[in-house]
């Protein structure tokens, strides 16, 4: 069929022979391979001028430092890593992707646009979380804001076999309490279906909360389109421009054997990869599915360039290392199947931001750019007619003030931040501007934003306004109701020896004690004019001639006889 981008001038000696190699996301196979390349060490043994690829930064990186001792220009089409472009470290490195730079300042002009006073950024604790975390403390810093982020580590689990799920639960956790409903996901593509998918068992997608995920978790719709939830949104820096469709329609019209056939493996060295191919599912997998075109507008950027050059009367040997770098900045600038390619001083591509939705269809959920971010105006653009589908079912282009209110327990500052009630304050949630007083009687019910107050047990008191604890009634004294503001003492006659007691126990007939808050049943004696005849024998009334004051017990008198006729 008709070529899917056209090449204005196309020169017709214009010849670009192709060498494919795979690195099967292992770093010391994507070196070694392209060590090959860079030398001329491969089963071709022509040594190439430019390389597409490779898919993870972590790969990227040191291949673009090998790139620039050998002079060779490397375009990525999936590396997005904000510090491959750092040109004094990786002069000869480019990509057709988006850099996860643009991705952050996207999520927090998200944040700004909405008037969301505190977002809670979960990071993936690899190099991608952890640049993301760096870039959003940066621009929220610079913007004198940063108290509208929270960020809460994750965990570094690079691959699935590599999830825990109880610390990824712990994290959860911590990012709840919190106490804001919008959060932000940097989250790697490895951990981030089990990440969905423990978010979705804990409630988070029940419409309480609403989720910013970055672009690796838009993966996840590949993977599993039933994980993630209507209202989900995502940053997309694999941008699709008009001629997307017609790449889709070619790629998923190829076959199994168009892929493996022994000619095409023998004209392209297949069988002879760094990693074995030869019965790998990944060749059946890819058949029938969207293409990447990121992929084709990084091939097709060496095309532009290398045709520049030819038409500038440069031979075929002359076009390599600064030569074509300097054509890959200065001619580039076509319309690929993302939309328009050309790169910046820093060899990133010039593109915007898409935020996507996902939103319920007849058939299944489907993806829709609901936001256009441009980094250069740091501005969004709406990109549908009808709002944004948000994770509580509602549609609009305002957040749904559930998002923006306070949890329970936190108040609204002067910069409308959500913050934790102080010790002894309460607040309900919501716009409250302010935490309320728990008054004596009661205490909050947690050390600091309660969410309400708790009047005391019985056996319990605070005498004070703002406690956060009752305290317990002490020996000899009690509190018969909830709710006490002190506790009384025992009467006479009564004695308590524990603590938290509801009421008090009381002596035995003909007994009294002789002060008020009796600790102890010895603190009950016989009343003045009756005696006991033994210590525990009960007190009867005085006989006559005898004098019976309180406390009267002979076996005491008959204890102090015999030390006196001993001494």
């Amino acid at each position: 069929g008709p070529p899917i981008v056209k090449v204005p001038n196309l020169n017709p000696d214009l010849q670009i022979k192709i060498q494919i190699g795979d690195t099967g996301s292992n770093t010391e196979v994507g070196l070694q391979s392209n060590l090959d390349w860079f030398g001329g060490c491969s089963a071709s043994r022509d040594k190439v001028v430019g390389v597409v690829g490779g898919f993870h930064s972590y790969i990227s990186t040191p291949v673009a430092s090998l790139g620039a001792l050998f002079k060779v220009p490397q375009i990525s089409y999936a590396s997005s890593a904000p510090s491959l472009s750092d040109k004094a470290q990786y002069p000869f490195f480019l990509r057709t992707i988006g850099v996860d730079s643009h991705q952050a300042r996207a999520m927090w002009s998200f944040l700004k646009l909405f008037n969301v006073p505190m977002g809670v950024l979960i990071y993936h604790n690899s190099n991608y979380g952890k640049e993301f975390f760096q870039e959003l403390s940066s621009v929220t810093s610079q913007d004198g804001e940063s108290f509208r982020l929270a960020p809460v580590n994750l965990k570094n689990m690079p691959n699935p076999e590599d999830w825990e799920e109880e610390e990824a639960l712990l994290t959860l956790a911590r990012a709840k309490k919190l106490g804001s409903k919008v959060m932000l996901w940097a989250i790697d593509k490895g951990p981030g279906l089990s990440f969905i998918l423990l978010a979705r068992r804990e409630g988070i997608f029940d419409g309480s909360h609403t989720v910013l995920g970055s672009a690796s978790l838009g993966w996840t719709l590949l993977e599993d389109p039933s994980a993630l939830p209507a209202g989900w949104m995502f940053t997309q820096t694999d941008p699709v421009g008009p001629l997307k469709a017609s790449l889709d329609a070619m790629w998923q019209s190829l076959t199994l054997s168009d892929l493996v056939a022994p000619e095409v493996w023998s004209y392209y060295g297949i069988d002879q990869f760094a990693t074995p191919m030869a019965n790998d599912t990944r060749w059946e997998a890819v058949t029938g599915k969207k293409s990447f075109g990121t992929i084709f507008d990084a091939q097709y950027a060496f095309v532009f360039a290398a045709n520049a050059l030819m038409n500038r009367g440069l031979g075929v040997e002359d076009i390599k290392g600064q030569t074509l770098l300097d054509a890959l900045k200065a001619n580039v600038s076509f319309e690929g199947v993302g939309g328009g390619v050309s790169f910046d001083a820093n060899g990133d591509r010039v593109m915007d931001i898409s935020i996507k939705c996902v939103r319920p269809s007849p058939v299944n959920l489907d993806s829709v750019s609901v936001l256009i971010y441009n980094p250069s105006t740091r501005t969004f653009v709406e990109s549908v007619d009808d709002g944004i589908y948000w994770m509580d079912g509602s549609v609009s282009f305002d957040m749904p003030t559930r998002y923006t209110d306070c949890e329970p327990g936190f108040f609204k500052d002067e910069r409308l931040s959500c913050q934790k009630c102080p010790a002894g304050l309460h607040s309900p949630g919501g716009d409250v501007r302010g935490c309320s007083a728990c008054l004596k009687g009661t205490a909050a019910n947690l050390p600091l934003a309660a969410t309400g107050c708790v009047a005391c047990a019985p056996g319990k008191y605070t005498s004070e306004d703002l406690s956060i604890t009752c305290v317990s009634c002490f020996a000899g004294s009690f509190s018969a109701g909830s709710g006490a503001t002190k506790c009384e003492r025992c009467s006479q006659g009564y004695y308590q020896g524990l603590e938290s007691s509801t009421a008090c126990d009381a002596c035995s007939m003909n007994e009294n004690t002789l002060v008020l808050a009796a600790q102890s049943i010895d603190e009950c004696q016989c009343k003045s004019g009756y005696f006991r005849m033994s210590r525990n024998s009960s007190c009867q009334e005085c006989l006559v001639g005898m004098e019976c004051a309180f406390g009267s017990d002979l076996s005491n008198y008959h204890a102090r006889q015999a030390a006196s006729r001993q001494g």
